[in-house]
C-alpha cells in the first residue's frame, strides 16, 4: 500500500512539474492585454448530468447568444452512450448545425483575447492523466491577469477559477483544443481567414445558404481580396438561380487572382 501511495505521488509531483510555457508567456508579458481583467457575467450555467458536460457546455454558449435549445436537445446530436461522452468532432457539428459558426483556437493568449473581446470559448481538457483520461468540457467565461487565473462555467460549478499554469496542463492534456462560436454575420479576432472560409463552406454543405452567405460576407469585411468568399458567393447564387450575381461576383476573382481559376480548376 505504501508503494502504491509513493507511486501515486510521484505521478502527481511529475504532472505538477509539466511545463506551462504558453501561462508563462502571458504572466510575463500581462501588459500586452488591453483588459487585466473580464467576466462575461451573463453567461448563463446549466448543471450537467453525468458524462453530459459536452451537451451543457454547448448549451449554455448558444443559450448566452439567445438561441433557445437545451441540453438534452443537444445531447441527441452530441452525447454517445457507447463512449459515455460527446466527440469533439460532434461539438463542432451541431454548433454548425444550429446556425453558428466554430472557430478553432490555438493557444491560450488567443482564448483571453476573445473572451475580451466579450466571447465565451469552449474548450476540452484531460482532468486525469495520460494513462488514465477523464475527458472534460467547459466554457471559458472570464480570466483576471493579476491573480493569474481563468474562470469557466464547469460540471457543477459556476464562475468556477484555476490557477493559469493548472489549466494548460489540463487543457495541454486534451490536445490544446478550443473553438469559439460566432454568428454567421462576425468574425473572430483570433481565427485565420482559412478558419472562417472552412466555416462558411460548411455551413453551405449544410444547406444553410443563408447563414453561409453572411458569413462570407463578413469574410470579405475584414479580407477584401479573399477570392474563396467570392467563389463561394458565386456558388450560392448559382443554387438560388441568381445568375447575375453569380457573375458578378465570379467577375471580381481575377481582378483580385488572375490565376485563380488556373489553379483551382
Amino acid at each position: 500500500m505504501i508503494n502504491f501511495l509513493l507511486i501515486l505521488f510521484s505521478l502527481i509531483s511529475f504532472g505538477c512539474a509539466t511545463p506551462t510555457p504558453q501561462s508563462s508567456k502571458i504572466i510575463k508579458n500581462q501588459s500586452t492585454f488591453n483588459l487585466q481583467r473580464k467576466i462575461i457575467s451573463d453567461v448563463p450555467f446549466i448543471l450537467q448530468k453525468k458524462n453530459h458536460c459536452g451537451p451543457a457546455t454547448l448549451a449554455m454558449n448558444l443559450n448566452w447568444y439567445g438561441k433557445n435549445i437545451t441540453a438534452d436537445e443537444i445531447s441527441y446530436d452530441l452525447y454517445r452512450s457507447d463512449k459515455e461522452g460527446s466527440f469533439k468532432t460532434d461539438m463542432i457539428y451541431s454548433a454548425r448545425k444550429n446556425g453558428y459558426i466554430a472557430v478553432k483556437i490555438k493557444n491560450l493568449s488567443d482564448i483571453l483575447k476573445e473572451v475580451a473581446n466579450n466571447r465565451p470559448v469552449i474548450v476540452f481538457q484531460n482532468l486525469g492523466f495520460d494513462w488514465y483520461p477523464l475527458w472534460h468540457y467547459a466554457l471559458v467565461v472570464g480570466y483576471d491577469l493579476q491573480k493569474n487565473e481563468i474562470t469557466m462555467h464547469s460540471g457543477e460549478n459556476k464562475f468556477k477559477t484555476q490557477e493559469f499554469r493548472k489549466f494548460e496542463r489540463t487543457w495541454s492534456r486534451g490536445g490544446h483544443w478550443a473553438i469559439l462560436l460566432t454568428k454567421p454575420t462576425e468574425i473572430s479576432i483570433t481565427g485565420s481567414k482559412r478558419d472562417h472560409i472552412r466555416n462558411a463552406s460548411s455551413l453551405e454543405q449544410m444547406k444553410q445558404l443563408q447563414n453561409a452567405k453572411d458569413h462570407y460576407l463578413a469574410i470579405l469585411k475584414k479580407w477584401p481580396n479573399s477570392t474563396m468568399a467570392y467563389f463561394g458567393l458565386s456558388n450560392i447564387a448559382v443554387k438560388e438561380s441568381k445568375i447575375k450575381e453569380a457573375i458578378t461576383y465570379l467577375e471580381a476573382i481575377p481582378k483580385i487572382d488572375n490565376t485563380f481559376f488556373f489553379a483551382y480548376f
